[in-house]
């Protein structure tokens, strides 16, 4: 691809990834992205042949910037077992904090179903490949329950870190909770390390 077309394609993108954060998939103009890209709409459409193509590119390529923001963890190392979650939910609240399109365009492709997501299959598996072997041998360890499976000790860890950030707002209203506020983030975090840390028996 010549690197003008390339330019032309990530233009694209970026001017699509706002739009469709701040208003969704039904809320997104393709006129309006296309002004801000600053290409005719036939340009978007010679490139990603509809609305729904496009939405499909954005997000494969959102989750793909994450996922190699995530490759972090696979750093971690039988040492760090004792701070297994507190590494991982680290990370993924500091995505989050720092990305808030990604949650953005997770919560709508959620209110759509999963129609434009199929491209994400896989994404994610080199990353939780590393800490499911990881928790394994902390399992073996002593410092993990032995009848918690990683699914469940992943589930914990990705809903607390989304659900904090991009609920910051209804949560402050209705139980006092400033999850912008980095301090109160630190002790959530910690509050549910702690909870963790009790039902595994903490060796640290």
């Amino acid at each position: 691809m010549q690197q003008r077309a390339i330019k032309t394609r990530d233009a694209i993108l970026a001017a699509a990834r706002d739009e469709f954060a701040g208003k969704g998939f039904h809320g997104a103009r393709v006129d309006v992205i296309a002004a801000k890209a600053g290409v005719n709409k036939q340009r978007i459409y010679a490139n990603f042949e509809d609305k729904a193509g496009l939405f499909a590119a954005v997000l494969k390529g959102t989750f793909t910037d994450q996922a190699k923001e995530e490759n972090q963890l696979l750093k971690l190392g039988p040492r760090d077992i004792p701070r297994l979650a507190e590494r991982i939910l680290d990370c993924y609240v500091s995505i989050h904090v720092r990305h808030p399109e990604f949650w953005r365009l997770l919560a709508w492709e959620n209110l759509e179903e999963g129609r434009h997501s199929s491209g994400l299959t896989g994404l994610k598996d080199p990353v939780l490949k590393h800490l499911r072997t990881l928790y394994g041998q902390g399992q073996k360890s002593g410092y993990f329950l032995s009848d918690v499976p990683f699914e469940g000790f992943i589930f914990n860890l990705l809903a607390v870190s989304y659900f904090m950030v991009s609920n910051r707002y209804t949560l402050k209203r209705s139980t006092g909770l400033d999850c912008s506020r980095p301090d109160i983030r630190k002790t959530i975090c910690g509050s549910v390390i702690r909870q963790m840390s009790v039902a595994r028996g903490d060796k640290s």
